[in-house]
């Protein structure tokens, strides 16, 4: 399934670290905090994060700010099943350096939900685990 029609486009040439047939990961990008700040104001994301309130686009962008300067690897899930790469998620490891291990976390677009967007849990956890040297991660 294509999430085309439901996504905003990606810049022409995205970059993308590791793809199959169906998505790709890529950096997590400050040109979409529009489209994260979107996606994250699904009811079913606000209640997963345990929020109790949405996020104004203000708030996640300072939020953003910081996350690009932190130590969490964040990417951008890409629908990679049509002629361009869509974004349609982020994918999260928060590692745990004292253990070697991490939590894995990924934020679907609500269209993106049935589709390419679930195949991102392999591949992902096969890029995140080398890229940080964790033993392993784990999906909640």
């Amino acid at each position: 399934m294509s999430m085309r029609s439901a996504t905003t486009s990606a810049s022409p040439d995205p970059i993308l670290w590791i793809k199959d047939d169906t998505c790709g990961l890529g950096p997590f990008r400050s040109d979409l905090v529009e489209t994260y700040w979107q996606w994250g104001q699904d009811p079913a994301l606000l209640v997963g994060y345990g929020r109790q309130a949405p996020e104004s686009l203000e708030a996640r962008t300072e939020g953003m700010a910081h996350q690009l300067r932190g130590e969490n690897v964040r990417f951008t899930v890409y629908d990679v099943g049509g002629a361009e790469p869509v974004p349609v998620g982020v994918a999260t490891l928060l590692p745990d350096h004292q253990v070697r291990t991490a939590e894995y976390v990924v934020m679907l677009a609500p269209e993106a939900r049935a589709g390419a967007g679930w195949e991102v849990r392999p591949p992902a956890w096969c890029s995140t685990t080398r890229s940080t040297s964790s033993t392993c991660a784990w999906s909640g």
